[in-house]
């Protein structure tokens, strides 16, 4: 994982700005809204991750 983020450092970049951008809106529009864009970002997330094992 650590190798793959070393070979790709702006996926990396993308995965960080993605979660800190969903922290930072859901404190701004509430929890409920929050959870709900923080568990789209999870699922995101998790297929890259997915996806960075397959390649």
């Amino acid at each position: 994982m650590i190798k793959f983020f070393k070979k790709n450092p702006y996926l990396l970049m993308a995965y960080v700005a993605l979660i800190s951008i969903s922290i930072g809106i859901g404190f701004s529009n509430g929890v409920l809204d929050g959870l709900i864009f923080f568990g789209i970002t999870g699922i995101v997330s998790a297929w890259l991750l997915v996806m960075s094992f397959l390649v």
